[in-house]
């Protein structure tokens, strides 16, 4: 066990010394070369594991900036409330998972950012007529989501009641059995609409969208400006060759109109 850990440790300093050394993109990598990239699991369009297929736009954007990078990377399945412990401890080499770049969480992570943008909505069976509007969820409804997230706290501060679970498939498998009374699951809106692509149970609210813009990027470790400004200029280069827009409809729809979600990529976030 303590070969494995010094070895995937070895070869994340290889990998990471080659990506900040100044070395081209073409030029290739140590063929060894992998990353650990953290991901998540449980959301359809974004982040899917099934049957031990990975699927969603940030895995195709994970395997673009992989081959942009030249090298090769292991999915490591993160928690939102693991996230910041997993880059520092080294578990993960880059974070891509929903993850939005909060003040908060820049005291303990770096981020390159953003690569995609959106904001807090509210989902509830296909069924339910009985939310419209954010108001409706102050009824006395339990609200779902997931635990280390924006969510949580966007919600809490309105007044709702909130049920704490580990991840938004849990939520929406806490809603779905109707036995834990969960009436909402509240996360990002393009979470939800993943998530309402992938089960014809689950409906968007569409109306109901609140709290500030989340703004995703991709999570290193504090202070490694050299790595951060190598993956933001991936990233500003993902967002200009059109891949983005392909990706972003193969997983999410082409109903889902993403001029909104898409951001400007003269307009990239500095590596401090």
């Amino acid at each position: 066990m303590r070969k494995n850990v010094v070895g995937r440790a070895a070869a994340a300093v290889v990998a990471l010394g080659f990506l900040t050394s100044g070395c081209s993109d073409s030029e290739p990598a140590p063929e060894s070369t992998v990353l650990h990239f953290g991901l998540q699991t449980d959301q359809p369009g974004l982040g899917y594991t099934d049957s031990q297929r990975h699927s969603g736009f940030e895995y195709d954007m994970a395997t673009w900036l992989a081959d942009h990078l030249g090298v090769q990377f292991a999915v490591v399945n993160v928690k939102p409330d693991q996230r910041e412990e997993f880059i520092k401890s080294g578990a993960v080499d880059l974070m891509i998972g929903t993850y939005s770049k909060t003040d908060r969480r820049l005291d303990e992570v770096s981020f390159a950012a953003p690569y995609m943008l959106t904001q807090q909505g509210v989902m509830v069976l296909s069924n339910d007529t009985s939310v419209n509007q954010f108001e409706d969820l102050a009824d006395g409804r339990t609200v779902c989501a997931a635990r280390g997230t924006t969510s949580i706290e966007q919600l809490k501060e309105r007044g709702v009641n909130v049920r704490e679970e580990t991840g938004d498939g849990a939520c929406v498998n806490a809603m779905l059995s109707g036995g834990q009374d969960v009436r909402a699951v509240s996360t990002d809106k393009l979470i939800l609409h993943g998530w309402a692509n992938h089960d014809p149970h689950l409906k968007v609210v569409e109306p109901v969208a609140f709290g500030h813009q989340e703004r995703y990027g991709i999570g290193l470790k504090k202070g490694d400006k050299a790595l951060c400004e190598k993956i933001t200029a991936a990233l500003k280069q993902y967002l200009i060759s059109g891949v983005w827009e392909n990706h972003f409809r193969n997983n999410l729809g082409s109903d889902l109109s993403f001029q909104e979600h898409k951001p400007d990529p003269n307009r990239m976030d500095r590596c401090d």
